[in-house]
């Protein structure tokens, strides 16, 4: 199992994050949550999908054009 240890959690996650569980786990005050991997990929494709849609109405012409 793989971790990731952010500022107020860790996540647990096996090597093919697709087809498990993560075990998100709060730093402060140890309660946890699982959640399945593919939701938690949705969730950040989604939320970078938002962001990189900001950035192409907010761009001009020459942005758009490379130029």
């Amino acid at each position: 199992m793989h971790s990731f240890h952010g500022k107020s959690v860790n996540i647990h996650y096996d090597t093919d994050v697709r087809t498990g569980e993560c075990i998100i786990t709060n730093k402060e005050n140890g309660q946890e949550i699982r959640v399945l991997g593919s939701d938690l990929l949705d969730f950040v494709a989604g939320y970078v999908r938002e962001q990189k849609i900001a950035k192409i109405e907010s761009a001009g012409i020459t942005d758009i054009l490379g130029i």
